[in-house]
């Protein structure tokens, strides 16, 4: 169960995939941006702006990629069989570069005033405990790709939808979960958005504590937490067919194995 049927070839959707990462950036800079003629940007207009760029990729590249521009997503989709791994070495490396080119593009169109504000960067709550950060991050993330895996996925006749109703559902997912995150951690569930500030800034924490690995480590763990658990919902009613029984049993194997790898995790988090 990979995308290759939905896609038209290999080389075109990690362009996509980069193409898809530097408009998503780049949006998210202008979105974080404090302009000296404007007011400080708003959770809600940060939230708003993220999600209707995200509508808008998935909607031009649903197609091609259901990758998102987000390496959280490209695990999870690994992870559960419905990516090829030629595809998911691909991705990586291209969400990552789109980013980092769109937040460089970001940086080098931004008048210096406005580009060097604290605004500009994702970063921890000053009293957010990492353990704290881990979680929300983490929970988020859950949530997020249970919910694009439902629409992307859902088999169910009457729950199909044209494309654009199902990119639209994303985005105002991430919406959601943006509101949510923002105030704690500064994020946005997508390590490439995140990395790429860091390496622009040389900044890879907050109030002298490195806490840029807990963007990487809690939305990927948590990302195939979700899609771990939307593949066991949807193949306990499939039993009776091997195919998705097999599936089913690999989904709970793997299940086993992410468990002991989220204990340690916060067992790690908790002692730094």
């Amino acid at each position: 169960m990979d995308l290759s049927r939905y896609g038209t070839g290999v080389l075109a959707s990690a362009i996509a995939e980069f193409v898809s990462s530097f408009y998503f950036v780049f949006c998210s800079c202008v979105a974080t941006t404090l302009w000296s003629t404007h007011t400080e940007s708003s959770i809600l207009f940060i939230a708003v702006l993220s999600g209707l760029i995200l509508a808008v990729l998935s909607y031009c590249s649903c197609e091609i990629t259901k990758a998102c521009a987000n390496p959280v997503v490209t695990t999870a989709l690994y992870l559960t069989q419905r990516l090829d791994r030629l595809r998911f070495l691909l991705f990586i490396p291209a969400q990552v570069f789109g980013g980092l080119t769109g937040a460089a593009f970001h940086y080098v169109v931004t008048p210096k005033s406005s580009r060097d504000t604290e605004n500009g960067t994702f970063l921890f709550e000053e009293d957010l405990q990492l353990i704290q950060g881990f979680v929300i991050e983490f929970v988020l993330a859950v949530l997020f790709i249970f919910a694009l895996f439902t629409v992307f996925f859902t088999r169910c006749t009457e729950c199909c939808e044209r494309r654009s109703g199902k990119s639209w559902k994303i985005g105002c997912v991430y919406t959601l979960c943006v509101m949510i995150d923002f105030p704690y951690t500064g994020g946005g569930l997508n390590p490439s958005l995140l990395l790429s500030q860091a390496i622009l800034r040389n900044q890879w924490g907050n109030y002298d504590r490195v806490d840029h690995w807990v963007y990487w480590t809690a939305p990927v763990l948590g990302g195939a937490l979700g899609g771990i658990l939307y593949e066991i919902w949807t193949s306990a009613g499939e039993l009776n067919d091997v195919e998705r029984y097999c599936h089913f049993k690999r989904m709970v194997a793997l299940l086993v194995v992410l468990i002991l790898v989220i204990t340690f995790a916060i067992v790690v988090t908790v002692a730094l």
